[in-house]
C-alpha cells in the first residue's frame, strides 16, 4: 500500500476488510435463513459461505495484483 499520509494506510486496510467481512457474514446469514426455510440445513449455509470464501480470494487476488502493478 502507497502511503497516502498518516491515516491512509490505516484508513485503506480498514476498508479492505470491512469490504472482505461483511460478504461472507452475509452469506453465512443468507444460507442459515435459506436453510431454514426450506429444511436443508446446513447445505446451504455451508455453499454460501464457500462461495463467498472464494469470492473473497479473487478479491484479495485482484487487490493485490492492483498494488503490484502500481508498484
Amino acid at each position: 500500500m502507497a502511503d497516502k499520509g498518516p491515516k491512509g494506510g490505516a484508513a485503506e486496510a480498514l476498508a479492505l476488510a470491512w469490504s472482505l467481512g461483511w460478504p461472507i457474514t452475509a452469506g453465512v446469514l443468507a444460507g442459515y435463513w435459506l436453510d431454514a426455510r426450506f429444511g436443508t440445513a446446513p447445505w446451504l449455509t455451508l455453499l454460501l459461505a464457500v462461495a463467498a470464501m472464494v469470492m473473497m480470494v479473487v478479491r484479495i487476488i485482484g487487490f493485490l495484483d492492483k498494488e503490484r502493478r502500481r508498484r
